[in-house]
This record gives C-alpha cells, structure tokens and sequence, in this order.
C-alpha cells in the first residue's frame, strides 16, 4: 500500500458486520448482565443522586441485552445466508446507532456522580474496530453521535468546565473512532481485493491447464483423442486388466471411401465424419 489512500469499493460489508454483530452479542450480554447485578446489589448505598445513577445505569444495561438479545437473534440467522439483503443493512446500522445512543444515556447519567466519558470513549472505539463501514457512511453516523454526545451532557453536567472538558475530549474520542474505523475500512478491503485477485488468478490458471491438457490429448480438427492419449489410455487399461484379471479388446473402424468423400465435399464434411 502507497500512502494512506481511502478505498470505497467493498461489496458484501453487511454479510461481515452481520457476523461480528452477532459475536458481539455473545460478549456484550454477559457483561452487561453483570454489570446490572453489580449495580443492584448496590443499589441503596448512598443519597439519593446516587440511587438515581444507580438506576439509571441499570436501565441502560437492561436497554443494551434486550438490544442485543434481538439484535443478535436476527444475525444468527442472516449470518448463514451468502447473499447480502436489505434486512442485513438494517440489522447493521441498528447494532451501531444502538452502541452509540446507550454509551450517550450512560455517559450522561454517569455526570451526575462523575466527569468520566469512558462509555462514549468505549462506544467510539468498538464501533471504529468492530463494524466495516464505508468512509462517507461512517463520518456520517460518528457527526450524528457527537452531536447527540454534545447536546446530552447538558442535561445533567452544570460545571461548566467540565462540561466544555468533555465535549472536546467526546470529539477527540470522535476523531479517534473515525480514524481506526478507515484504517479498518482501508485494510480488510485491500487484503480482500488482493485475495479476489489471488482467486481470480487460480481460476485463470485452472482454466489455461485444461486448454493445455486438451491441446496436448485431442485432436485440434475432430476432438477426438489423439495419439498421445491413445497410448496413455491402453497403458492404463493394460495395468487394470494386469490387477483385476479381465480381458479386454480395441475396436478398429476403417471409413469406407473415406478419400473420395473429402475430396468430393471437402475437409469440413471429412472432419465431421470423423
């Protein structure tokens, strides 16, 4: 690869994202779950912002298995189709618009008892690693995600301050995620297209063996066997008659005024004969 060049032709991403969405779920419902029976078993510590956090964040994890409890259902069953489809498309974006919209409830529920953003960071970083998704598709729903990121902090950080704080490192978790997803992008479409080449090539030299082998055993004017494969066809037969003990005999034909025909209608209607 010359350079850092954008690639925007990959056909099938969905058939990939589908599969990924699926194993995605496999980890991220555990997780989740633990994470619900952490928080309620500490559910009553603390005053009552604490106990609002508490269950909020519940909420949100309750939100994400259901999510990907669907989500991951529907990949179980498209990820064994071959073809792209409509449903996969929607199945994709709806896994990547899910990931972001709880990683945003969380971080904004988690401003009530702290400044940290790691849930926005973590959604960023998933999505640039996780999912194939096309450059110009990409910088469209990383824009959307920042925007709801930058809008909802308000509604629970007053600090100024941290408020603005974390609106720049959001864009700066923004610009990362963008980053690794065309890195992404810009290397599983390479090493594809040089295995479609490879493939391609495979099947280039499969076929130029076979004109060879026919070249070399049949006749190029009537296609019959020649010579060559003739004597490779008795030997064979000779070495099976020598094994299972069986007899065998060859067939001789003569045309009958085979020259008078060729000379009378010519080559084409000889070779035809023949």
């Amino acid at each position: 690869m010359n350079g850092f060049v954008i690639c925007t032709d990959f056909k099938d991403t969905a058939l990939i994202n589908i599969r990924r969405t699926f194993f995605f779920s496999l980890f991220s419902i555990p997780v989740s779950t633990a994470c619900i029976i952490f928080f309620y078993m500490n559910f009553s510590l603390g005053n009552s912002v604490e106990m609002k956090w508490r269950m909020g964040i519940i909420l949100c994890h309750v939100a994400l298995v259901i999510t990907m409890f669907v989500l991951g259902g529907l990949s179980y069953f498209l990820k064994k189709r071959t073809e792209q489809s409509t449903l996969m498309c929607i199945v994709q974006y709806l896994a990547v618009v899910s990931i972001f919209s709880i990683a945003i409830a969380l971080v904004t529920i988690d401003q009530l008892v702290t400044a940290s953003i790691t849930p926005f960071l973590i959604s960023c970083i998933i999505i640039g690693m996780l999912f194939l998704l096309k450059p110009t598709v990409s910088v469209y729903l990383y824009g959307i995600a920042f925007l709801g990121y930058y809008f909802a902090l308000a509604l629970t950080q007053t600090n100024q301050a941290i408020l603005l704080s974390n609106r720049v490192n959001g864009l700066i978790a923004v610009a990362l995620g963008y980053f690794l997803s065309i890195l992404l992008w810009n290397t599983s479409v390479l090493n594809l297209q040089q295995k479609q080449q490879i493939s391609e090539h495979q099947i280039d030299f499969i076929e130029k063996n076979r004109e060879l082998e026919r070249l070399a055993y049949y006749d190029q004017l009537t296609g019959a066997y020649n010579r060559r494969k003739f004597e490779e066809l008795l030997t064979r037969e000779i070495s099976m008659m020598s094994r299972y003990k069986y007899s065998a005999c060859i067939v001789i034909l003569d045309i009958d005024r085979f020259k008078k025909i060729n000379d009378a209608y010519g080559h084409p209607v000889g070779d035809k004969i023949i």
